[in-house]
């Protein structure tokens, strides 16, 4: 795979035999701008890893609130054996920061991320915080917990010129040495068995691409919605429920994940739009959506696998406050994300020879905004029905009398121009048996389909928000479900 996308693997080991250092076993990335006060926790919980050795490369992306200050004098308290700093020479911050300057249209609405999700989410910790710090811990007394622990992890510190998260991100992976990589975000946390587990994990997987941790929720401002969301991705655990829930909401957060180089690598790309040649990047920083959705669906349409680790000793700690991305930046908004489903879902059906001709189902806003997506990504939405699912399934969708529900009828294609919607960013279970969806090495295989069954000239995506709106769509579907040409996003 490497040798496909220009050499990765040939600069990786390169960068290794620069170095006389012991090559780490993991290197966890950590993007960073103006993250104080927490960004001592998640800098102290990535060095104080236990059994195995980590590089933590820490890219200050031209902090303005003193995080840069406490990195440099992080280093020099740990001493040249344990940390050096390689701040770009001459780096000047960009004119603006493209998650900033992207306004978010406010919406009133309470997101429902699925609160029926079968899953709970893990307990805090007894020896959990009650509080946030008022003030950031200092570099020497975390240098001074760090070097009389167990740990031999070493600290990289590395600077980017303020062009956001994605291009942080890369910067750190260009210079990790490692062949497994973590994330962990600069105000998040975890324990210090975390990396361990999941690097035995994974090994002991039989040839996985990502291990995945459960999520727990920290902090001041944890919301039901969010907390439900949570629920809902830790519900997801082996490689095609992980794989099929990713039109419907992001199946894991990028940062509780350990991933193979080679399959980063796989999934590298050009950055839309840029002049040929231009190396091929694993995290790009775009307008138009979120860096890791934009990632993650890029991931799974390479073929790889993941699953989910349900060991509390490995949690992720996601911090929730006031200044958290997701709640603010313009490209997090619903109008965003939906075109990165859409997109991604067209390239998924192009890429797996099935049609390119939607039957889309859904209500009002919804319906209409699905299928100006779709269009705008050069699918034929053939048929548009308005259907609620608490009422009896139209004779269109073919289930025959006994099935529960009938009513809905069928609308015409819609331009491009159609109004977008008011609907919930949702993410909710999908039935256990990955009804709803492909497994992970297709979206849409171009052989799959029920035994026995005619295979359709087009397919039909159920967009609902809530679980169990969802899961009635399924049991109505029960037996005629085509795996291969029926899907559920949201």
């Amino acid at each position: 795979m490497a040798d496909a996308l220009g050499g990765h693997g040939d600069e990786h080991e390169e960068k290794r035999r620069r170095t006389s250092e012991p090559t780490p076993d993991v290197s966890v990335l950590v993007p960073c701008k103006n993250a104080l006060p927490w960004l001592p926790l998640a800098v102290r919980a990535a060095l104080l890893q236990h059994d195995l050795l980590a590089e933590v490369l820490v890219v200050d992306d031209w902090s303005t609130d003193g995080s840069g200050e406490w990195l440099d004098a992080l280093a020099a308290a740990l001493g040249s054996a344990r940390a050096r700093v390689e701040r770009m020479a001459g780096a000047q911050p960009a004119e603006h920061n493209l998650a900033v300057v992207i306004p978010r249209r406010p919406t009133a609405a309470t997101p429902n991320f699925g609160a029926d999700a079968h899953a709970p989410a893990p307990a805090p910790p007894a020896d959990a915080p009650a509080h946030e710090p008022a003030q950031p811990l200092a570099a020497c007394d975390v240098a001074a917990e760090v070097l009389a622990s167990e740990s031999r992890c070493r600290l990289r510190v590395l600077s980017n010129r303020g062009h956001g998260q994605g291009a942080a991100l890369q910067t750190a992976l260009d210079a990790s040495t490692a062949d497994l990589i973590a994330h962990i975000e600069a105000d998040d946390e975890f324990g210090p068995r975390r990396l361990a587990l999941m690097r035995g994990a994974l090994k002991a997987s039989g040839g996985a691409d990502a291990v995945f941790s459960v999520t727990r929720l920290i902090g001041t401002n944890v919301t039901a919605g969010m907390t439900s969301y949570v629920r809902w991705q830790n519900g997801l655990r082996d490689a095609d429920e992980l794989a099929a829930g990713r039109f419907i909401e992001l199946p894991a957060l990028h940062q509780v994940g350990m991933y193979t180089r080679a399959s980063l690598d796989a999934c590298a790309a050009h950055m839309p739009g840029a002049a040929a040649p231009e190396r091929m990047l694993v995290y790009r920083e775009l307008r138009e959506w979120p860096v890791d959705y934009d990632f993650a669906l890029r991931w799974y349409e390479t073929g790889a696998r993941a699953f989910r680790l349900d060991d509390a000793d490995a949690a992720y700690e996601w911090r929730q406050h006031g200044s958290n991305g997701t709640r603010w930046q313009g490209r997090c908004s619903l109008d965003s994300l939906r075109a990165c489903k859409a997109s991604y879902f067209a390239r998924a059906l192009r890429d797996a020879r099935a049609p390119a001709r939607v039957q889309l189902w859904s209500v009002g806003r919804t319906l209409d905004a699905w299928a100006a997506a779709l269009v705008a990504e050069g699918v034929e939405v053939i048929e548009r029905f308005e259907w609620n699912p608490k009422q009896p399934p139209p004779a269109a969708l073919g289930v025959g009398a006994n099935a529960r529900g009938g009513g809905g009828r069928g609308r015409a294609p819609v331009a491009r121009g159609a109004d977008s919607d008011g609907a919930h960013r949702a993410a909710a279970s999908q039935r256990p048996t990955g009804a709803g969806a492909a497994g992970a090495k297709s979206a849409v295989p171009a052989d799959a389909g029920t035994a026995g069954a005619v295979q359709r000239a087009y397919v039909r995506l159920f967009v609902y928000g809530a679980a169990p709106v969802r899961e009635r769509v399924s049991r109505v579907l029960e037996d005629t479900w085509d795996s291969g040409r029926d899907f559920f996003a949201a």
